[in-house]
């Protein structure tokens, strides 16, 4: 079985994380440049201001399709 504690602790931590940086009352900047994924755009977004290039987007994310 997996160490439960250590992931509520994980997620705990996380989330008042996030929640600090979107209710952090001086001005912050995240800049954005190339791929944004997982915990890069979840502590960015959540920011007072964006900054991002023409190069700034998601993760392709490959399709995977099931030969029966």
């Amino acid at each position: 079985m997996g160490k439960v504690e250590e992931c509520k602790f994980f997620f705990q931590t996380l989330y008042k994380f996030v929640y600090l940086l979107g209710t952090y009352l001086k001005p912050h900047v995240a800049i954005l440049d190339g791929i944004t994924m997982g915990g890069g755009a979840g502590i960015s977004l959540p920011g007072m201001l964006r900054v991002v290039t023409d190069k700034t987007g998601p993760p392709t994310i490959s399709p995977v399709y099931l030969v029966i």
